[in-house]
């Protein structure tokens, strides 16, 4: 889920590194919040630009929150990078399933359903 913008200050003062111009993707859980943010990697063999990505978590439980945003991606990496993807917004979605790929984001109408097929 897209989190609120990041001022070019805040960027400025290398207190966050969002992903993109924009901001970065976040999550938050209680009273903390966890983002993502991208770092150049180790160029290819043939001189391609990588990166990596990392989560940086903040309040009380801002560290713990990371770690599972951190799980998550590397299951992602490990299970589901090839896969395709498949977004809906049914009335009824069904149940979650993870270790098959379908997540559901529970919101106040339409929850989204995402499955990596």
């Amino acid at each position: 889920m897209p989190g609120p913008p990041t001022g070019r200050s805040a960027r400025e003062r290398g207190i966050v590194t969002p992903m993109f111009d924009w901001g970065a993707m976040a999550t938050v859980q209680g009273g903390s919040l966890a983002h993502l943010t991208l770092r150049p990697g180790k160029p290819t063999a043939d001189g391609r630009k990588t990166y990596e990505t990392g989560v940086i978590g903040h309040g009380p439980d801002g560290a713990a929150l990371a770690d599972l945003v951190s799980e998550q991606i590397c299951t992602w990496n490990t299970d589901f990078r090839t896969r395709n993807l498949r977004i809906a917004l049914p009335d009824t979605p069904g149940a979650a399933d993870p270790a098959a790929g379908r997540f559901v984001l529970e919101r106040p109408s339409h929850p989204i359903t995402i499955t990596w097929e």
